[in-house]
């Protein structure tokens, strides 16, 4: 193989330095030998010229024999393992092709948001539950007690602001309807009105079968419970108490109503007592806060019923 490497190179040699001699080996007198030699001549030719092809490149890359075993291994080992960044121009690229394909084509006048998929577009959406402390929590009607209920989900309500600890009227005709009906309930709260000379504080016991309304009104130092199934509404009890709440001094309310009677006490004192209307014995009420023009702050309500 060496020999016929080498007669080649030189053959190959002799023919581009001397073009004489392919004109005299074309211009042979004896056709028969021309073409002999022709056939003879082709296939060196050819060898020849994929020599000279390949050690073209072959110059261009270093002689194991003519370096150190160590740097010979080295060397090998380079050119054969694929450097690190060339799988991740692959798999980036593999990726890039995935999102091209997976986009879809855009037509004129199309917005770019149509070839941004859904997951990716990310939209100024409400905080999760762990970050958002305002978010309702589920409102269980089968639930008869119930310990500081001021969350907006629990009432129908306008004009009262709801909080952790407490709810406070901010407009005037506030109202505040609390989702639970019952037949027979205990309500106890802390009320307190937020400026001087306060409008009444009303609490109203409704009854949506008969349409009959049972209000208690606290005005200062006076309690009055009325029948507002009336036109106008009728004095059922009136009582005065000896201290009023006021800002900064919250008064102690609680209230039962039986079905048949209704007992008030202020301050852990018997404020009064009345029957309730007959049009609501036997039924469900539901209750109701509600202010004027005065706001009042309502905390520790706590409900009790069936």
């Amino acid at each position: 193989m060496t020999v016929s490497y080498s007669i080649a190179s030189s053959l190959a040699s002799d023919i581009a330095c001397n073009p004489v001699f392919v004109y005299n080996t074309s211009t042979v007198n004896n056709p028969r030998q021309s073409s002999t030699f022709a056939v003879l001549l082709l296939p060196i030719l050819l060898l020849a010229g994929v020599v000279v092809y390949l050690q073209i490149p072959a110059a261009n890359l270093p002689h194991h024999e003519d370096m150190p075993r160590d740097m010979a291994e080295d060397w090998r080992t380079e050119t054969v393992s694929p450097a690190p960044t060339q799988k991740v121009a692959a798999n980036s690229l593999s990726n890039f092709a995935s999102d091209v394909h997976a986009t879809p084509q855009l037509e004129p006048g199309d917005s770019l948001a149509a070839a941004i998929p859904e997951s990716d577009i990310n939209p100024l959406a409400e905080p999760t539950t762990a970050l958002n402390t305002t978010r309702s929590a589920a409102f269980d009607p089968a639930q008869t007690s119930w310990e500081a209920p001021f969350d907006a989900a629990f009432w129908e309500s306008t004009g009262w602001q709801f909080e952790p600890d407490g709810m406070v009227s901010t407009v005037p005709a506030s109202a505040a309807t609390f989702r639970r009906a019952y037949r027979r309930m205990m309500l106890e709260c802390q009320i307190e009105p937020l400026e001087l000379n306060s409008e009444p504080l009303t609490l109203r016991f409704k009854c949506h079968q008969t349409n009959a309304v049972m209000t208690l009104i606290i005005d200062g130092t006076r309690f009055v419970v009325t029948n507002d199934t009336r036109n106008p509404p009728l004095i059922i009890k009136d009582a005065v108490v000896s201290v009023s709440a006021a800002p900064g001094q919250p008064g102690r309310l609680k209230l039962a109503a039986t079905g048949n009677r209704m007992i008030v006490t202020w301050n852990g004192g018997v404020a009064l007592t009345c029957n309730q209307i007959a049009c609501q014995s036997g039924h469900e009420i539901r209750f109701e806060f509600g202010a004027s023009r005065t706001p009042w702050r309502i905390r520790e309500l706590r409900i009790e019923g069936e």
